[in-house]
């Protein structure tokens, strides 16, 4: 367990860094908006609605981060000589800590955004309040566990992306943006309406949406694909030969 938590200290030094410069630059731009559209008058209108969640930029940064330096750092790691077990068990452990970390500052964002709307009077859009219907808003508790829950499941994707690209390199990484775009030219078949019914009805029941309790659930289902993923992502790396 020592060993684990070093593991994820090293990984987590570098992370936490451009997470700081992120969070910076996302401030920035934030305040900047937010004053260009509060000396237009636009915020104003009825019809004008002002939304900047923290955790929709919070997805970007978390994929780059866990897909593109997943190789380096498993290299330096197996050079030390950590076990690829080890590895992989702080690898998680920091996608836990980075999502945590993210989750708190949506939480944060959403309240900074009710406070700037507040001063500068423009109308801020409350994107999980949208999201479920218009329902009466979820406690911090629930909306932390929502944004904490879908930030951990993007990062497990990030690092299943970024095991595989280990493992089989440039031909995965070719193949899987060329069936990214292959995808885009099946969304043709939602203009028939079976498809499109039974595809919008899976997303419905995976984010609960129009259910009681929904935000809970979709924070369950959010929390199993992720858990599913590290296996599969454990799988591959246990066996990953160090490369160059």
């Amino acid at each position: 367990m020592k060993r684990t938590l070093k593991c994820m200290k090293f990984q987590l030094v570098g992370m936490l860094e451009s997470a700081v410069i992120f969070t910076g630059i996302y401030l920035f731009f934030y305040f900047t908006l937010i004053l260009i559209d509060s000396l237009s008058g636009a915020g104003r209108a009825p019809e004008h609605y002002v939304s900047m969640s923290f955790c929709s930029v919070a997805i970007v940064f978390i994929f780059i981060c866990f897909s593109v330096t997943r190789k380096g750092l498993f290299n330096n790691l197996l050079l030390f000589g950590n076990t690829r077990s080890t590895i992989s068990a702080a690898f998680t452990l920091c996608c836990v800590v980075i999502s945590a970390l993210f989750g708190v500052l949506s939480i944060l964002s959403d309240l900074l955004n009710n406070f700037m709307a507040s001063l500068f009077h423009f109308n801020g859009a409350d994107n999980l309040l949208m999201m479920y219907s218009g329902k009466s808003q979820g406690s911090i508790a629930e909306n932390f566990l929502w944004f904490f829950a879908l930030l951990l499941i993007l990062s497990s994707i990030a690092s299943l992306y970024g095991a595989l690209n280990y493992k089989i390199g440039k031909k995965f990484t070719v193949i899987f943006w060329c069936g990214l775009g292959l995808l885009s030219m099946l969304s043709s078949l939602l203009s028939f309406p079976n498809i499109s019914s039974k595809v919008f009805s899976a997303f419905k029941s995976f984010f609960g949406i129009s259910i009681q309790h929904g935000m809970l659930l979709a924070s369950l289902h959010f929390f199993i694909a992720a858990v599913v993923l590290t296996l599969i992502t454990w799988f591959i790396a246990r066996r990953q030969p160090q490369q160059a």
